[in-house]
C-alpha cells in the first residue's frame, strides 16, 4: 500500500474465473468453482521467475544449454512443486522437497485422489543416496513428531505407515497434503 496525499491506494491482482458448465478443466470432468479455480491459480498466483543477463557482443555464453528442467517428467496435473531449494548448510548435496496435492477431498472427481509421486523424477541426472521425511517446517523428523505429538484421540502414536517412503522413493499424497522431505543425491 502506499499513500498518495491523504488517500491510501492499495494495488493488487484480481483475478474472475466464469465457465460454461459444458465445458471441461483441463482433463477434468466436473465443472465446478473449486476445480475451476486449483487448476489456474499455479498460473495465477505462481509467475515463472526469468533471469537475465547481458555479456560483451563477443564474449561466448557459458551456457551449454539455453534451457532447462529440474524434474526429469511432469509432476502428475494434481501436484505441485512447493519448494526445492539445495541446503547450503547440509553436506553433501542435500535438498529440501515439499511437495502439495492441489485438490481437497471430493473437489474433483478424478484429480482429488490419492496420488503416488516419485521422488527420483526431481533430480535429473542424480542418484538418491538417502530421504528423510521432515515435519512442514523442517525442523523436525517426521518420526520425531509423531513419538511427541500429543493424543488428543486417544488412538496410539506409533502407526506411521501413512508417512512410508515406497519403492522407487515413491511417496503417496493424499488431497490437501503437503509432504516435506531432506533429499540427499550424488551428482
Amino acid at each position: 500500500a502506499t499513500r498518495i496525499g491523504k488517500g491510501l491506494m492499495i494495488r493488487g491482482k484480481h483475478c474472475i474465473l466464469v465457465s460454461n458448465n459444458g465445458l471441461s478443466i483441463k482433463g477434468s470432468t466436473k465443472k465446478g468453482g473449486a476445480a475451476l479455480a486449483r487448476s489456474v491459480m499455479d498460473e495465477a498466483f505462481a509467475e515463472p521467475l526469468v533471469f537475465v543477463g547481458s555479456a560483451p557482443p563477443k564474449e561466448e555464453i557459458p551456457f551449454l544449454t539455453m534451457s532447462f528442467s529440474g524434474v526429469m517428467k511432469s509432476l502428475p496435473q494434481n501436484v505441485m512443486l512447493i519448494t526445492k531449494q539445495l541446503l547450503y548448510e547440509e553436506t553433501p548435496s542435500t535438498y529440501l522437497v515439499r511437495l502439495g496435492h492441489q485438490y481437497g477431498l471430493d473437489e474433483e472427481p478424478t484429480l482429488s485422489e490419492p496420488v503416488d509421486v516419485s521422488l527420483e523424477d526431481l533430480f535429473p541426472n542424480q542418484r538418491i543416496k538417502h530421504i528423510q521425511e521432515m515435519t512442514l517446517s523442517a525442523n523436525l523428523e517426521i518420526s520425531s513428531w509423531l513419538e511427541e505429538r500429543l493424543d488428543w484421540n486417544g488412538r496410539s502414536n506409533s502407526s506411521t505407515g501413512d508417512f512410508d517412503v515406497g519403492a522407487g522413493f515413491t511417496i503417496k499424497l493424499k488431497p490437501m497434503d503437503i509432504r516435506t522431505f531432506k533429499v540427499t543425491v550424488s551428482e
